[in-house]
């Protein structure tokens, strides 16, 4: 018995790498029992805390107990593990490297956990103020706060971690300051979008649920989903999203329909054969009013013979659709009622080559 105490003695005592077997052991039963206390720590929020705060009437306790928790059980495991470095026999540059991580990491995670705290909870005092504004500004302005604020924090926090570790932050920032403006050249489009972002938040040529034309030679076309910093959202007619950059946005000619209302409007230009009788021209001209008069999405029209030529006459009418969503439908459906009536009256247009030299502004 004392033979094999000795051996195991023996063997405790056999150095690596600096340390007693024994030191290692003990250092791994310190990691075990980190884990364990971190599961221990995992149930005891998801179980206990969390039921306790699900009691509550409030929400905050909630919001604290589903943010803090992973955090919390990660600087549990860290905490014990860092303590646990004292049983091992470490060099002057060992420890201080392993102080320097230590500090890193464990700033990191409090860093990480407060910027989605402070998430959450603006999150959840922002939005039902949004949504009682009459205002679309909030829903615009809001998400910027937010999410500013919380990359603002987590920068913080990282000059804090590298600050504490032992780093000279103004050497840093010296050097971020020199390499700012190589960066800046390589990424000098998506700084373009964001000015873009804050042109468009600044000007507000429209807002979120607006219907926009912006381009009209490309069609990107649509309503208004979301304004962010890089990009704008809309979607459009098909009902599919469209992300676009907003220098594109700034510089490109748009047009926000919303801005008269809910209301669209349709212009046109309908080229008649000089076969038609001045008698068959006035009659082409009240049936389209009269299919406008009759049409219960269209409160405003207006028909004129706009041009006599040597090719043909220039009808031109123009209307407006009471609701942007319905404006595709409702102009199909009036197009395909005049060529109706035209066949019935015996009206006909002009031939394309005809028609194609007709000139004039579309006022």
């Amino acid at each position: 018995m004392k033979e094999a105490l000795r051996s195991l003695r023996e063997f405790l005592d056999i150095e690596f790498f600096g340390n007693n077997i024994w030191q290692i052991l003990a250092f791994l039963g310190i990691v075990v029992g980190a884990v364990l206390v971190a599961v221990l720590a995992r149930w005891a929020l998801n179980s206990a805390v969390r039921r306790l705060a699900e009691k509550t009437e409030s929400d905050v306790d909630d919001i604290l107990v589903s943010v803090v928790a992973k955090p919390a059980i990660a600087a549990t495991f860290l905490l014990i593990t860092y303590l646990g470095l004292d049983v091992l026999t470490l060099s002057d540059g060992v420890q201080a490297g392993a102080n320097s991580v230590f500090t890193v990491i464990f700033t990191l995670v409090i860093t990480i956990a407060l910027a989605n705290l402070y998430e959450k909870l603006l999150d959840h005092w922002l939005t039902p103020i949004a949504e009682k504004s009459e205002t679309k500004l909030d829903d615009q302005v809001f998400p910027i706060i937010i999410r500013g604020g919380k990359y603002t924090i987590i920068v913080l926090g990282a000059i804090i971690a590298l600050s504490n570790a032992g780093y000279n932050i103004y050497s840093l920032l010296a050097g971020l300051g020199v390499g700012g403006f190589a960066l800046a050249m390589a990424a000098r489009e998506t700084l373009a979008h964001a000015f873009g972002g804050v042109t468009i938040f600044t000007d507000r040529p429209f807002r979120m649920g607006d219907y926009v034309i912006i381009d009209a030679d490309k069609e990107y076309e649509g309503v208004v989903d979301a304004i962010g910093l890089r990009s704008t959202r809309i979607r459009t007619r098909f009902d599919t999203l469209l992300f676009l950059p907003n220098a594109i946005v700034t510089n490109q000619p748009l047009v926000n329909i919303s801005a008269y209302g809910e209301r669209r409007r349709h212009s046109t230009s309908l080229h008649l054969s000089l076969k038609n009788s001045p008698e068959q021209v006035a009659r082409a001209m009240e049936a389209i009013e009269r299919l406008c008069e009759n049409h219960e999405e269209i409160d405003k029209w207006k028909v004129y013979l706009k041009e006599i030529r040597i090719f043909g006459y220039r009808v031109k009418y123009r209307f407006w659709v009471t609701h942007f969503k319905n404006y595709h439908r409702v102009v199909g459906e009036i197009n395909l009622s005049i060529l109706s009536e035209f066949a019935k009256l015996g009206v006909e247009l002009a031939h394309f080559s005809q028609a194609q030299l007709f000139e004039g502004s579309e006022d």
